[in-house]
């Protein structure tokens, strides 16, 4: 994880967007470094362990110790921050019952975490102080793995709010949107929940749907994540036929009354009837959306120079490129799941 030391201001900005950065690059990029040192906090040399004592809280009245970290913190924050910690500064778990939280000599807690950065960020912003946005996205998936664990999402989910705003979740492929799902539930961002689901449903294939687990999310998820894919698939074939129907009459020749009875409409130039053989027309084989996902069917191409009859008069042509230049609004209004559905704790009574 990179520094954090950063104004508070800036790091809790949500209308600040920045471009999305691979987690690839950042992982590549990422120095590696020992415990830093804050100018916003003191810092004593403790020569037995000769690791540096920072003071998160300067009247704090327990030490807490894991990994390349020795915090001075306050019992009192972080009990009320975390039913963990609550358990964990019982005074029965304390050396024979002795070694209460004192600011005079405060006893030493030793926490055996291997997420050792991440535990250091949740200490930080529980004791108020600025922080910096994780960059990798396997970062957010073990701050929501820890936070799950520990019991401290609501403490802690106000900066995750702001920080997936920093994301362009439609540039994300599927592993990385289900960790932000995960982490949306987690930290029970609903609007977030909402719009990532419908991001899923438009970058999911069957295949990975099928691969997922959802576990410790409900089971019920998972299904329900199928049918929102298949919501999704179905907005594109009707956007589609919806393009195809703007063909006005002059670029068509109606054969008969019952095709005009059931909407037939057939290109001057290739003979092609809508809606059946246009759905195999050029690179809009409606079949192929089945297997892969729609974002990938959706995703442009050289724009149609003619159509298949050869003529660059066919409507068909037209109606590809149209499509192409529209379909930002396919999921425009899509409704996606919701998290009441999953989460008692939200969930409405109607």
């Amino acid at each position: 994880m990179s520094s954090l030391n950063m104004d508070n201001d800036t790091a809790l900005d949500a209308n600040q967007e920045t471009e999305p950065s691979s987690p690839e690059s950042i992982a590549s990029d990422a120095p590696t470094t020992t415990a830093p040192v804050f100018a916003d906090t003191d810092v004593d040399t403790v020569t037995p362990a000769s690791i540096a004592l920072e003071k998160l809280d300067p009247k704090g009245d327990l030490i807490l110790e894991f990994g390349q970290y020795r915090l001075l913190v306050s019992s009192k924050v972080l009990e009320l921050s975390c039913p963990f910690f609550q358990k964990l500064l019982q005074p029965d778990v304390f050396l024979e019952g002795v070694e209460k939280p004192s600011q005079d000599e405060p006893p030493t807690k030793t926490i055996h975490e291997d997420q050792t950065e991440i535990l250091y960020l949740i200490c930080r912003i529980l004791h108020y102080l600025p922080v910096e946005r994780p960059e990798s996205i396997i970062e957010y998936e073990l701050l929501a793995d820890l936070c799950n664990f520990y019991g401290c999402a609501r403490a802690i989910a106000v900066h995750m709010q702001t920080w997936i705003k920093h994301w362009s979740l439609s540039k994300l492929n599927v592993t990385e949107l289900q960790i932000f799902l995960w982490a949306a539930f987690v930290f029970q961002l609903r609007d977030d929940f909402e719009k990532i689901t419908v991001e899923l449903a438009a970058a999911m294939t069957t295949k990975e749907w099928k691969s997922w687990d959802v576990h410790p999310m409900p089971p019920r998820l998972r299904d329900d994540m199928i049918e929102l894919c298949q919501d999704a698939k179905t907005r594109v074939q009707t956007y589609i036929e919806a393009t195809l129907d703007k063909l006005t009459a002059s670029e068509v020749n109606h054969d008969s009354l019952e095709q005009d009875s059931l909407e037939h409409k057939r290109c001057r130039g290739c003979g092609m009837l809508k809606p059946i053989e246009t759905k195999r027309c050029g690179q809009w084989p409606m079949s192929k959306l089945n297997g892969q996902s729609c974002r990938t069917f959706l995703k442009p191409g050289i724009p149609f120079q003619s159509g298949p009859c050869g003529l660059q008069s066919c409507p068909y042509v037209s109606a590809v490129n149209e499509f192409f230049a529209g379909q930002g609004s396919v999921f425009a209004n899509m409704q996606g799941l919701k998290l009441e559905n999953y989460d008692a704790e939200f969930h409405v009574e109607d």
